[in-house]
């Protein structure tokens, strides 16, 4: 098995070892290949083979089926809801929204529920009773229907559950809803139906339902075929394989450089500029050669590339259009990207001396003005040359064009700082080299260092900014963007800096540059376009209202409505016809009505103005041809248009499109917030909250606008000016305790002198954290999917990184500080919500009580009502009786009726307090019934025209709580990186001093910011105490086995000198024996024989005695006399040099331990003292709680500071023919009978204190 293994590994590291050989032909090869596929993927090609009659049926009538038999199990369900809860239940909000319910009774009789079937005609009350499936249109939208019957509490009812088939209007907000099952259809298959559509040109498909029965006809407007089908899977799979295809291309390239300049290891001379000239160079020619296969177009994204959105000279076509933006902003980035990873890699030399140091700084220095000066004018141009507004509005989530542009911007941005890092950190390098010199030898802390090398590379561009272009940079953003930028340089000169890291700090320093200009440049456009506010003010715009007013009539008669044949043609018919005109994205105050003959069909006028509501636009029923005539009314003028446009048996059909001018009007202010287009055609930049305006005319106030008071001062100091010839001025002043941007314009030439003053207050923090974090948590978004991406080949890297101690502190701190702040968003936000729908309530409630007041009190209620100006529906018996001129009411307002009446009590008599919604668009409506006579009657009022200064309020709040709390998620995240860092460091220490250890360096120092307290302190201490123990074992260790090697090598030079002495004793005494016995042996002779077997046996002794010495037997602990052994000892120096004083109690100081050892000990001592030039030694011995201690002081050379914490080492000695075991033998002798032994601190000399336990006897 294993060999298996061994032989697949073998069998993968061939191949691997090719491609890692030949990586960079075949990088290109495969961006080629990517390429070549492209070109299969370039153009949908042809729109598909055109469907069959037969296969438009069976796609529509599935849908239609499936529609259907949903239709019938919600209606089913809500059957059951009313039994349990009566029919009031329609009026919850658990229904749900895609479907509309209505309720009839037995008769075909309205009952409750939409407002669309309160009066059907004939055959859909038919349609009803027989509980057949329908389809019913009235002028805004098509609907399916299906029929219920049910029964409650014995009342025999109908449920028509419907669904919006096809819609006639669209709204230019972000509450357009355009979800329709034909809409549906069109999405998943390509094929477009309509109901409305009359041509016959096109084809026809029969509507049929559940039982195969017709119930209408469509026709096909557009069929893509099958090439939509999965287009948006083959627009990502194409850019996918674009983005794959160009970063192929660059590694391709990077590689061939690195190893032809050989960058890393033996390099070529100049081999990093020439490395950036051809890369540059290549993404140069690279992205102007993209410009020839229009990148949009080629990659099906043209719906995302409106030159509209963001248009730029720059580049001679490089950012003409967003996609191109982006194209050339990623390739920056790639470039930029390299640039990056060849720093990382290499890092920067230091300079040949102080005089070069100093001429790099200058340079670099000097380079870094127009590295920050580009990336200002690339966010300039985006501001200015776009007409998107990234900090307009209070919406949070973006829209996919402003997506589009971030994530260009981010790009470019990192494009640009990346080189812009990298020239500030060769300034910072160079200065400090010219400033300190060599940094080894610093007597500064680094921070101070880099500190004030920081300071010299950032002078140039303050300088430059502050005295060149004063005006593009203000104070507190140069200061930003240069501190952040210095803070990159901090962290890429860290020496485990990472191209992962590196890249994630840059991208984020990044996101936060590009922002700061962005919101900088934003508040230069904001104040220039206040300007273009007063002009539109001040301009004379009757011609174009009567433009407005003919256009929007011209949309009746295009319409190609038929109200003969369709009776609820015109329901809804005024709103369909302002959808339609250039009127919806206006911002002009209008009424929209439909008239048969004199009598009112539909209206529509949300703006609840008097003198609009008031006007009486009935038309002359004589009229042929479009007629626009003026009336002026108070502080303005009344421009109305009238055309027929239709026939019928009754009489004719006329629009009135009728639009009010006011004397003063801001363009924008007063539109209702449902019909309020996105995108305001005056002023798209400044937010009217913000404004307030002043309309002067011969020195009288003719009209103003916002919540601040101009005051006298302020005022006089203008006209003032004005006479002075003044036209136009935009200045900085103070309004109410407010900082505000102040701008006057008088029209020069007027009969009478116009003044418009415009004073614009500064974003409040609240808002400026809005705008910020806005962005940023889009930035991060993208800017962490693409660290994923970059990081995924080196997931195994960074999986330790999760299981990091520091990382999961930092998550478990962020997790326990986030839910507690978001719990607390939601909260306020859910409060907030809660205190906003009480306060429309009671504003609802307020209004209502005021018309119940006017209608029951007095004996013209309904015409005073009517000319009370509240806007108001009264019901009479379920019938709608009237309608106040102000009221806003159309066929989809309100969406749910529940009116009570005298034949039917199945609707309680009582205040009705609803949710209602419109597309999506929430408002409020409130119903009160009451019983007069044998009538039941109900006033019912809406909210949807009041919305905007409450949607405004709640808005407000959402912006305040969105970036407050991002603020507060950030700080947290911050404050949870330092803490986890302050916890986790001391541990990460003791982890790489616990390597540092099982590698073998026993030396290793762990330094500890301040006193160590805590159990981090206790366990560094510990730690210390550990490795010293190590330390110490070791030695002895050492010297064991230092003894046993001395042991042994005794044992056998003890074996091999005996070895030849018995043999030779043998032969001594042989000849010796010999001698005697022949009387041949002289005296001499016997006597050198003699003397020769003594000598063998004093050497066959020494030789015993050896290798009895080797086994270093251990001692057994008795009783000695520690003061008569020490006097031995001192006795033994007597008639040296040396003079002794020894000071001891009466006592006799009896201590454990072994007599030899204890001499040999003091013996060691007084010998160094006499080795270190002392002429004298004193031994004071005393007693102190049950230990004996000898202190040996002398006057000799002492010991250096340096060397007091080596002295007791094994093997350390400061003397030529020291062993360095004297003191160390000492040590071990004193402590293994439990004493311990010091050197103590004195001025001259050297001094130990020995402590020995006083010997205590056994009992």
């Amino acid at each position: 098995m294993e060999d298996s293994t061994i032989h697949g590994k073998l069998r993968f590291t061939a191949p691997l070892k090719i491609f890692v050989k030949n990586r960079k032909f075949l990088f290109l090869l495969f961006s080629a290949v990517l390429f070549f596929f492209l070109l299969f993927l370039d153009y949908p090609g042809p729109t598909g083979q055109k469907r069959s009659a037969a296969e438009y049926s069976s796609l529509l009538n599935e849908k239609i089926t499936h529609t259907i038999s949903t239709l019938k199990t919600e209606g089913l369900d809500i059957v059951e809801k009313i039994k349990k809860h009566g029919i009031s239940y329609l009026s919850s909000e658990d229904l749900p929204y895609e479907t509309n319910f209505t309720v009839f009774n037995e008769k075909g009789g309205f009952i409750a529920g939409s407002g669309a079937l309160v009066s059907p005609p004939d055959w859909i009350k038919q349609k009803i009773l027989h509980t057949e499936t329908f389809i019913y249109s009235n002028a805004v939208a098509s609907y399916l229907a299906v029929v219920l019957p049910a029964v409650f509490k014995r009342e025999k009812y109908f449920i028509i559950a419907s669904a919006r088939l096809e819609r006639y209007y669209a709204l230019k907000n972000n509450y357009d809803d355009k979800s329709t099952l034909f809409s549906e259809i069109e999405t998943e298959y390509g094929v477009l139906f309509s109901l409305a559509s009359k041509n016959t040109d096109k084809d026809s498909v029969q509507l049929n339902d559940e039982s195969g029965k017709k119930i209408a006809t469509s026709s096909v407007l557009k069929d893509e075929g099958n090439a939509v089908t999965g287009e948006v899977f083959r627009m990502i799979l194409r850019a996918v394989i674009f983005i794959a295809a160009i970063f192929l291309l660059f590694v391709s390239i990077h590689l061939t450089l690195k190893d032809w300049l050989r960058i890393g290891g033996q390099e070529r001379k100049g081999a990093i500029p020439v490395y950036l000239f051809v890369l540059f160079s290549f993404a140069v020619l690279f992205r102007f050669l993209l410009l020839y296969i229009e990148p949009a177009q080629f990659l099906s994204l043209t719906k995302f590339d409106d030159p509209s959105n963001f248009s730029s000279i720059f580049g001679g076509g490089i950012a003409k259009s967003p996609i191109n933006f982006l194209l050339t902003a990623f390739i920056g980035a790639l470039f930029s990207f390299y640039l990056l990873l060849i720093r990382i890699k290499r890092k920067l030399k230091p300079a040949s001396g102080r005089v070069s140091a100093f001429i790099q700084y200058a340079v670099f220095a000097v380079l870094s003005v127009p590295a920050v000066r580009v990336l200002a004018a690339v966010d300039r141009s985006v501001v200015y040359d776009s007409s998107l507004r990234y900090f307009f509005g209070d919406s949070i989530l973006p829209g996919k064009e402003i997506i589009i542009m971030n994530v260009a911007i981010i790009m470019a941005a990192f494009t640009f700082l990346v080189p812009a890092i990298l020239i500030l950190e060769v300034s910072v390098k160079r200065s400090i080299e010219f400033v300190f010199g060599s940094l080894s030898h610093s007597q500064f802390s680094y921070q101070k260092i880099f500190s004030t090398g920081a300071l010299l590379a950032a002078m140039p561009v303050f300088i430059y900014f502050f005295i060149k272009e004063p005006d593009l940079f203000s104070t507190l953003p140069l200061v930003i963007i240069v501190f952040v930028l210095l803070a990159a340089v901090w962290f890429i000169d860290r020496a485990n800096t990472t191209l992962a890291s590196s890249f994630l700090v840059i991208a984020f320093i990044a996101s936060v540059v590009s922002i700061v200009l962005l919101s900088k440049f934003n508040e230069e456009l904001e104040k220039n376009s206040l300007k273009k506010i007063a002009m539109e003010i001040n301009r004379p715009t009757d011609t174009f209202l009567r433009f407005l007013v003919q256009q929007s009539l011209s949309v009746f008669i295009n319409q190609n409505i038929s109200p003969a044949e369709n009776k609820m043609a015109t329901d809804g018919l005024a709103f369909r016809v302002w959808s339609a005109s250039i009127l919806n994205g206006e911002v002009y105050p209008f009424k929209i009505s439909v008239y048969q003959g004199k009598e009112l069909k539909d209206r529509f006028s949300p703006f609840g103005i008097s003198i609009l509501s008031g006007f009486d636009d009935s038309p002359d029923t004589s009229l042929n041809d479009l007629k626009i005539h003026e009336k002026s009314v108070h502080n303005g003028k009344i421009i109305s248009g009238t055309a027929p446009f239709a026939e019928s048996e009754k009489g004719r059909f006329f629009a009135v499109v009728t639009l009010l001018k006011r004397n003063f009007q801001v363009p924008g202010a007063g539109i209702p917030e449902f019909i309020k287009p996105e995108t305001n055609p005056v002023n798209d930049v400044i937010d009217l909250r913000r404004i307030s305006i002043f309309k002067f005319a011969a020195d009288s106030l003719e009209g103003s606008y916002g919540e601040l008071q101009l005051p006298e001062s302020t005022l006089n100091f203008i006209n003032k000016a004005v006479s002075n010839g003044a036209v136009e001025t935009l200045e900085r002043t103070v309004i109410q305790g407010e900082e505000v941007t102040l701008y006057y314009y008088a029209p020069p030439g007027t009969e009478k002198r116009n003044l418009t003053v415009l004073v614009l207050k500064d974003k409040d923090p609240a808002r400026i954290l809005f705008n910020f974090f806005k962005l940023f948590v889009l930035h991060s978004i993208f800017i962490i999917l693409l660290f994923l991406v970059i990081t995924f080949t080196s997931a195994a890297k960074l999986k330790p990184l999760l299981f990091r101690f520091q990382t999961q502190l930092i998550l478990s701190f962020l997790i326990i500080s986030t839910i507690p702040i978001v719990a607390l968003a939601v909260f306020n936000r859910g409060n907030q919500a809660s205190i906003e729908e009480k306060n429309r309530h009671m504003s609802l409630k307020t209004r209502i009580d005021r018309v119940y007041e006017i209608l029951e009190d007095s004996s013209f209620g309904m015409q005073q009502g009517v000319s009370s100006g509240i806007p108001f529906s009264l019901y009479i018996n379920g019938v709608l009786v009237m309608s106040s001129p102000t009221e806003t009411k159309t066929v989809f307002i309100p969406k749910v009726l529940l009116i009570p009446n005298s034949e039917n009590h199945a609707i309680p008599i009582a205040d009705n307090f609803m949710q209602q919604r419109f597309d999506n668009y929430d408002y409020y409506t409130l119903s009160r019934s009451w019983v007069r006579g044998k009538d039941v009657r109900t006033i019912l009022v809406n909210d949807i025209s009041g919305e905007s200064e409450r949607s405004a309020l709640r808005l407000e709040f959402d912006v305040f709580l969105f970036g407050v709390y991002s603020f507060a998620v950030i700080l947290t995240l911050i404050l949870a990186t330092v803490i986890a860092g302050r916890i986790s460091s001391p541990i990460l220490k003791l982890t790489r001093a616990a390597n540092s250890v099982a590698m073998g360096n026993l030396d290793y120092e762990i330094k500890s910011k301040g006193k160590g307290k805590g159990e981090i302190g206790d366990l560094i201490r510990g730690f210390k105490f550990m490795l010293e123990e190590i330390k110490k074992n070791q030695d002895e260790i050492a010297l064991l086995e230092r003894d046993a090697a001395w042991k042994e090598m005794a044992k056998q030079v003890a074996h091999e000198v005996k070895n030849p002495l018995t043999p030779m004793k043998l032969s001594v005494q042989h000849l010796l024996s010999a001698a005697k016995d022949n009387n041949t042996l002289d005296p001499l002779t016997e006597k050198v024989l003699n003397s020769l077997l003594k000598q063998i046996e004093i050497l066959n002794q020494t030789a015993s005695e050896f290798s009895k010495s080797a086994k270093m037997p251990g001692f057994e602990t008795v009783k000695i006399n520690a003061l008569e052994l020490t006097k031995e000892v001192a006795n033994l120096y007597t008639g040296s040099p040396l003079t002794i004083k020894l000071t001891a109690p009466e006592k006799e100081p009896f201590i454990p331990g072994d007599e030899s050892y204890f001499k040999r000990a003091m013996i060691n001592m007084i010998r160094n003292s006499l080795q270190a030039g002392a002429d004298k030694v004193d031994i004071t011995v005393s007693e102190f709680n049950n230990f004996w201690v000898f202190e040996i002081s002398d006057n000799g050379s002492g010991i250096p500071p340096e060397l007091r914490d080596k002295i007791f080492e094994i093997n350390f000695t400061t003397k030529q023919t020291g062993t360095g075991l004297g003191l160390k033998l000492t040590k071990r002798f004193v402590e293994s009978v439990g004493g311990s032994i010091e050197l103590t601190d004195q001025k001259v000399g050297t001094a130990f204190r020995l402590k020995f336990p006083a010997f205590k006897e056994e009992t």
